[in-house]
């Protein structure tokens, strides 16, 4: 399977490259309409998902990669509002702080690899606006998908907070910043999963944003020393195991209480899961995360796109069937993102174990 994966890691890469140079504006281009002529399949940067693929541009040893990653990061200085947030979606309509927090992680990966100053008081400026959104009690004040719905899912806007407040600040602002985690984290239920994972209130959860949250829970967890919140994401996990173990799938939707609906497959999401199977196993050692990893990947390597064509291979559809609910008929750059965290996971695991 390594072998494989490496394969399968190079062809994703190579697609992210391709619609860079040559469907790109300076980021990455949203999505790629899997049928239509390249005139019209190509979307529009994505600012958001532009920032956290530089993370994995900056971690390969691809001069190419590398030289992409830091141009990009070049053109999401250039698009920061005067406030230090950034926009969502692709019309630059409304600011985000998700999309915002999302985006310091290639900041904080691009200022680590150069030491530009000029990166650092643009991943400052972000960080700082950030900070100023965090109400008395924890919330986000503004700039929510959803306005007023402070959703399961932005503890994954905690987490490069607390890495950049311990990385450059000391720590600093760190009760700040925690009292935003305990504040989602009371979102637990009395079913031991969380209410308010999903993008919508009140609505079953996507697997998708429910990956955000329990990797972004974790991580945080691991970066404050929080054992009760990791122990619990880490038995969130061990349930999902036993569900693979029965479907060999992740489903699209969780409701509150982790029942879940299988009429299809979010691959994002299944993606995802995946990997953060592989990060339990990489903090406990115990094999049935990684076995649950091992039953998910030769689906997620059928799924990729073998085609021939550059705008095509190493590209997965966002949904399977591919005309299902979660952008149908698109590759999504973001899926091979989270697929890229997947296979450099498994290999840290294996040059662990080899040696």
């Amino acid at each position: 399977m390594r072998d494989q994966l490496k394969q399968a890691a190079q062809d994703s890469l190579n697609w992210l490259l391709t619609s860079y140079h040559h469907y790109g504006q300076g980021g990455f281009p949203h999505s790629r309409w899997m049928y239509l002529p390249s005139f019209l399949a190509w979307q529009k940067d994505y600012p958001e998902t532009s920032g956290y693929i530089i993370e994995n541009l900056l971690s390969t040893k691809n001069e190419e990669a590398i030289s992409v990653g830091i141009g990009c990061t070049h053109w999401l200085q250039s698009i920061q509002s005067k406030d230090g947030f950034y926009h969502s979606g692709v019309a630059f309509n409304n600011k985000s702080a998700f999309n915002t927090a999302q985006i310091l992680f290639g900041l904080h990966a691009s200022y680590k690899y150069s030491s530009d100053p000029g990166i650092f008081l643009t991943m400052e400026k972000s960080y700082h606006a950030l900070l100023n959104n965090i109400d008395p009690a924890g919330v986000f004040k503004s700039h929510l998908y959803q306005p007023g719905y402070f959703a399961s899912y932005y503890s994954r806007c905690i987490w490069p907070l607390l890495q950049i407040d311990q990385t450059y600040f000391e720590n600093k602002n760190v009760d700040q910043i925690e009292k935003s985690l305990n504040y989602l984290f009371k979102n637990k239920n009395e079913f031991g999963f969380f209410d308010n994972c999903g993008f919508e209130p009140n609505k079953k959860a996507l697997s998708h944003p429910v990956a955000y949250a329990l990797e972004g829970f974790l991580e945080s967890a691991i970066l404050l020393n929080e054992q009760g919140i990791e122990k619990y994401i880490l038995e969130i996990l061990n349930r999902m195991c036993e569900q693979i173990r029965l479907q060999n799938k992740i489903p699209a939707f969780y409701e509150n209480n982790m029942t879940g609906d299988y009429s299809f497959i979010c691959v994002t999401g299944q993606i995802q899961i995946c990997a953060l199977f592989l990060k339990a196993y990489q903090r406990t050692n115990h094999n049935h995360y990684k076995e649950a990893a091992e039953r998910l990947i030769p689906s997620i390597l059928q799924w990729q796109i073998k085609s021939g064509s550059t705008e095509h291979k190493g590209a997965f559809p966002s949904s399977i069937p591919i005309w299902k609910n979660y952008f149908p008929f698109r590759y999504t750059n973001w899926t091979v993102k989270f697929f890229l965290d997947l296979c450099q996971r498994w290999d840290e695991i294996d040059v662990r174990e080899e040696g």
